[in-house]
């Protein structure tokens, strides 16, 4: 099934595709043509489709490292989460809530390193020296699930040694 508003040549199509490399596309996804049959939808999406969208993904997911790695304010706080309740040390890289269910928690146990192992104690310090009331907010998102997710506000902050105590009054989960 060709485009019937518009046919291109292959020249026209070779020059429009070496015009994306050149503007910083890696690869371009060329037209769908021939029969409309499940098969070759199939193979169409494997051989054109699939590749430029794992390929776009994984930069994607290179840039955001960066960003996250290395933003004071842009929450770099990823976790892994402990389903545990207890009043203690999460362990490195570790959160835990004071309560299974997220919407009634009231304390976030959070490391001083993040699921990376990277320090963010001077995030932690800023956070718990601002002078707004409150001081923030907190979202909690599951990585691979953004529909499960937790927000509320940070009121307080305390350093624990290892570990830091955020008190939060639930807004939604």
């Amino acid at each position: 099934m060709a485009c019937d508003d518009r046919q291109l040549t292959e020249a026209q199509r070779q020059a429009a595709f070496d015009q994306l490399r050149n503007a910083g596309a890696l690869q371009a996804i060329r037209p769908f043509s021939g029969q409309a049959t499940p098969e070759n939808l199939v193979d169409y999406l494997n051989r054109e489709v699939y590749p430029v969208l794992r390929q776009a993904r994984k930069a994607v997911n290179d840039i955001y490292r960066q960003v996250t790695d290395n933003a004071p304010s842009g929450n770099p706080l990823s976790y892994l989460f402990s389903a545990s309740t207890t009043d203690a040390d999460p362990t490195a890289g570790f959160l835990r809530l004071d309560n299974a269910d997220a919407g009634a928690a009231t304390t976030i146990r959070v490391s001083e390193q993040n699921g990376l192992l990277q320090e963010i104690t001077p995030w932690l310090d800023v956070m718990a020296g601002s002078a707004t009331s409150p001081l923030g907010a907190v979202t909690l998102i599951h990585h691979s699930d953004p529909r499960r997710f937790a927000r509320y506000d940070l009121t307080s902050m305390t350093d624990q040694g290892d570990y830091w105590d955020l008190a939060v009054t639930p807004i939604e989960a």
